[in-house]
């Protein structure tokens, strides 16, 4: 399929996308990611990393305009995803070298915030564990009650070590690289929610 597709052509994509039918959208944006991937390529001098930050932006795109049916931009919607992938792509460079910048700083100053804050250190800690041993128990109940597609993803992160999508797709079953990358947004964001729920009950169970 051309990517120099009318848009009258892609918004009906879209709409057969959040009727179920996915597969025209998912050939198009596979596409497209072929046809433009210099672009990224210029700026990562990877092509496993160019598609990593291009399937991250297809999966922001996907809960915007998929799953939560908001209007399309007027813009140009291949020139949309590609800024949005580089935009992804410098904004980890940014984050890189900031850390690398401050990184060796952190120590002196934590060394000099204990000091300062020594006669609380008990008393805070001790609260910290409280807060993180709730929050554990949270999370273990929002796992159990994910679906089983999201379930399988985590329990193959945890026990292989594996990370990222190009390793993860032929474990999980999936077609490429890009759909891990869809799936593990749509699962971080429903076990964020779930997690938020579950951490209020107990919470409460806790007065």
């Amino acid at each position: 399929m051309s990517t120099n597709t009318t848009r009258e052509a892609f918004v009906e994509m879209v709409k057969k996308a959040r009727q179920g039918e996915v597969q025209p959208l998912h050939r198009y944006l596979n596409q497209l990611y072929q046809d433009g991937k210099r672009s990224l390529l210029k700026l990562t001098g990877s092509e496993a990393e160019a598609e990593e930050y291009f399937a991250t932006a297809i999966a922001r795109f996907w809960e915007k305009f998929i799953h939560r049916n908001e209007p399309l931009p007027e813009t140009n919607i291949g020139g949309y995803i590609y800024t949005m992938a580089r935009f992804l792509c410098l904004d980890q460079k940014r984050r890189t070298t900031k850390l690398k910048i401050t990184t060796p700083l952190e120590p002196e100053i934590i060394n000099r915030k204990e000091l300062a804050e020594n006669p609380k250190i008990a008393s805070e800690e001790q609260e910290a564990a409280a807060r993180e041993n709730l929050r554990r128990q949270a999370m273990q109940r929002a796992l159990a009650r994910l679906t089983d597609k999201c379930r399988d993803l985590f329990q193959v992160v945890l026990e292989t070590g594996l990370e990222k999508p190009r390793e993860l797709f032929e474990q999980l079953g999936l077609e490429n690289a890009r759909a891990v990358t869809v799936l593990r947004y749509d699962c971080t964001k429903q076990l964020k929610v779930k997690a938020a729920a579950e951490l209020e009950l107990l919470m409460q169970e806790g007065h």
